[in-house]
């Protein structure tokens, strides 16, 4: 293990080595930097502690100063100090140009070798990187600054801040401490142990020292720091209920791995109010800018109460409306990420490769092969990946920006990768964000095993980790379509998969793999942390694809989550079926609970979709046959939908007739299992002529107008099986021949 393996472990630290003027100037630039320009100040640190040194700001311009930089540079490219994502040359040129800023002079900072290989490098600075190497070393700085790294049962690493705990407590206490947390962690599916960092900055902060064999002491320290943490938690305006969950898996990692065992048990206890656990119905409900109260379970945020007009809106445009946008998005991407993919193999055979060997030719001709002003660039761009793919040298021989030539070349980006799981999640809403990122395409051995055809197809296998682990195991039946996507991706990440592999990366076997830019290392694919990054990239290409207004593709991007749309596609199957049983087993849920509509619709909504709807066709249809005239539509001058949709609540839907005596006999009211059906050649007119229009609609139609057209789509067909009424179907006849969807076109838009 090298000795610096995180910067992320020294967030906010105080730089000691590094002399203060220099230092404020140092993090000053950092602050103001995106590159790597932190990471490398807390390596310099760090070489400058382990090595007993110190550099002030005077000694930029000495002998002395540029000695002292000249090892750093050197221990940078040696497998014993830190290895960094790619070559060293391009994260010290960040920093050269820092210390330039800073001295005024270019010259008093050494060179930095673009190649690793010892073999071509100059001479002096092979000795000088050997002496490094074989240096002896301050070994309780060493131990400092190894950090502390843990990796979960998905290999996934997350890094402890625990460097203040240890300047305050020593090594003994912060190693012990890191070590339970070790343990914790790495026999778990979590990211990260909860309220780690936290405590041990509070720790620090404290002014009397803890004694963690006395129980009174660790009893004073929980007490203060539980209040501590609620008081935060109502600073920054988090939810009683989510400080005090989160608080109740930190004192079950305490009752288990700590006390007892580390420290003494504390008295008095550890603070376990009862956490409260909420319904359905009072989750994920937040404020709109205008201070409504919305649910935001689903892409489109649904209001707590509604009138009847919204719900028409909402239940038949909105929310399918924006899930089919984000399916044209989605799409769109696929189909261009396909057309770049089969384009790169024909670029290159037009290309010249950019070879290594032209970085110290002066006429070698790369400096405009990789530049964007030759129009031949990128063929020369995919010659050079079909010769050496994935290198850390990257910025040398790909055009820049690197993170451009990546989607060029048709590779998986993280943003690419989450339009591909979009058509996957809507077709499949059983597959969950952590199904997608957990998924292997191949076993232990090489065999495939997460892409399996059988005779009633191919399916996609992986794990829900959730259900135990004896139902864990998914199999799900893809559709022409998913399986082409999930083919797409295959193909995408193939030249990751195999660099990964070369170098003995676990991570080779995912089905899932991303790459931000050439100089970049392959990475699994983390959906959550992708969509919660999306929102500009993801507003600018849905106006490209969908035409949408900035202000309606930012707002609709900044909404969208595969979760949400995952949310969005069950309740689309709830709405076209009227089912929730059927919307459970879409969920991938081994049974249905009566309370599961409640986490994504208000009971408004649920109650108009009911009461509303759902009645007219999970309940006997009586349908009334009454006289009007067949010219209403030409006598009637409907000028909005409302006033359209105001007459056909009036007259198509109808009160039961006494005569016909159907009633409720015990509380003598209308059979509430009956819905009555005003059938006149005139309502039949409106209802055909506008079921016409919304099929042919050039855009969206309005809620109101989907509705009664989805109306007319089930009691046309059910009248005409109405063989001992055939003045039904005689009534049909005629409304179909006076039926005109251009006098409603105008209206089904809203």
């Amino acid at each position: 293990m090298t000795i610096f393996n995180s910067s992320l472990c020294f967030q906010g630290y105080t730089l000691r080595a590094i002399q203060p003027a220099l230092a404020e100037r140092l993090m000053a630039l950092a602050s103001k930097d995106k590159t790597s320009l932190n990471s490398c100040v807390l390596r310099l640190e760090c070489y400058l502690q382990i090595t007993n040194q110190k550099l002030n700001l005077l000694e930029l311009t000495r002998v002395s100063g540029f000695k002292k930089l000249q090892g750093f540079v050197a221990a940078m490219y040696s497998d014993r100090f830190s290895r960094v994502d790619s070559n060293p040359w391009t994260t010290l040129l960040n920093f050269r140009k820092a210390i330039t800023s800073i001295s005024g002079d270019s010259t008093r900072f050494p060179d930095v070798p673009i190649l690793t290989s010892t073999s071509k490098l100059d001479d002096d600075f092979v000795s000088t990187l050997t002496e490094f190497e074989n240096r002896k070393l301050n070994q309780d700085r060493v131990v400092f600054w190894k950090g502390w790294i843990s990796k979960n049962l998905y290999d996934e690493q997350t890094h402890f801040p625990l460097w203040r705990m240890h300047e305050r407590y020593g090594h003994k206490h912060t190693s012990d401490f890191y070590s339970v947390c070790n343990d914790w962690f790495r026999s778990r599916r979590s990211q990260r142990v909860p309220l780690v960092a936290e405590f041990a900055n509070y720790l620090a902060d404290r002014e009397t020292l803890t004694d963690f064999q006395c129980s009174s002491s660790v009893g004073n320290l929980f007490q203060d720091f539980f209040i501590h943490i609620i008081d935060v938690s109502y600073a920054s305006e988090n939810k009683l209920s989510s400080a005090l969950t989160i608080w109740r898996v930190f004192s079950d990692f305490l009752d288990a791995h700590v006390f007892e065992k580390l420290w003494a048990a504390p008295l008095p206890a550890l603070p376990k109010p009862p956490v409260k656990k909420l319904l359905g119905s009072e989750t994920n409900i937040t404020k709109t800018n205008k201070g409504v109260d919305v649910k935001h379970t689903l892409i489109t945020r649904v209001p707590l109460e509604v009138t009847d007009s919204q719900a028409k809106e909402l239940l038949f445009k909105d929310i399918s409306g924006e899930a089919d946008t984000l399916m044209l998005w989605a799409r769109q991407e696929r189909l261009d990420a396909r057309v770049r993919l089969d384009r790169r193999a024909e670029l290159a055979k037009k290309g010249v490769v950019n070879s290594i060997s032209d970085f110290k030719g002066r006429y070698s001709g790369l400096p405009f092969r990789t530049s964007r002003d030759n129009p031949d660039h990128l063929h020369h761009a995919a010659a050079t990946f079909e010769a050496y793919g994935l290198v850390r040298h990257a910025n040398r021989i790909y055009p820049s920006p690197l993170h451009q030539t990546v989607w060029e070349l048709g590779l998986p980006t993280p943003y690419l990768l989450l339009a591909h799981a979009t058509i996957l999640v809507r077709n499949h809403p059983v597959i969950t964000s952590a199904f997608l990122e957990h998924l292997d395409l191949f076993d232990i051995n090489g065999d495939q095993t997460g892409l399996v055809q059988t005779d009633a197809g191919w399916y996609l296998v992986g794990r829900k980790l959730r259900k135990g682990s004896k139902k864990a195991e998914q199999q799900i039946l893809l559709s022409d379509e998913s399986l082409s996507v999930i083919l797409d991706v295959i193909e995408m990440t193939k030249p990751l998969r195999s660099l990964l592999k070369d170098q003995k990366n676990k991570l080779w076997r995912r089905l899932f793999l991303s790459i931000t830019s050439m100089g970049a290392s392959p990475k699994g694919w983390n959906p959550s942390a992708c969509a919660s990054h999306h929102v500009e990239w993801m507003s600018d290409r849905l106006q490209q694809v969908t035409g949408a207004s900035s202000e309606i593709a930012g707002d609709l991007a900044k909404r969208f989550s595969l979760k949400r749309l995952r949310a969005s596609a069950a309740v689309m199957i709830f709405l076209e079926t009227g089912s929730v049983e059927r919307m459970a087993r879409a969920l991938g849920h081994d049974e249905y609970r009566a309370t599961l509509l409640d986490h994504y619709l208000p009971k408004p909504l649920q109650a108009f979709f009911s009461e509303r709807w759902i009645r007219l066709f999970q309940t006997g249809l009586i349908c009334v046959a009454l006289k009007n005239s067949p010219f209403i539509l030409l006598a009637t001058d409907f000028a909005t939908i409302e006033q359209l949709d105001e007459f056909l609540e009036n007259h198509a839907l109808r009160s039961m007739p006494s005569q016909l005596g159907i009633h409720d006999k015990q509380n003598n009211k209308q059979d509430p299992k009956q819905v009555i059906f005003g059938i006149e050649v005139g309502i039949l007119t409106i209802l055909i002529s506008l079921q016409n229009a919304v099929a042919k609609a050039s855009r969206a139609p309005c809620g109101r107008a989907v509705r009664w057209a989805r109306i007319a789509d089930r009691l046309i067909p059910h009248l005409e099986t109405q063989t001992e009424q055939p003045e039904f179907v005689t009534m049909l006849m005629q409304a179909r021949l006076h039926a005109d969807s251009s006098k409603v076109e105008a209206l089904i838009y809203g």
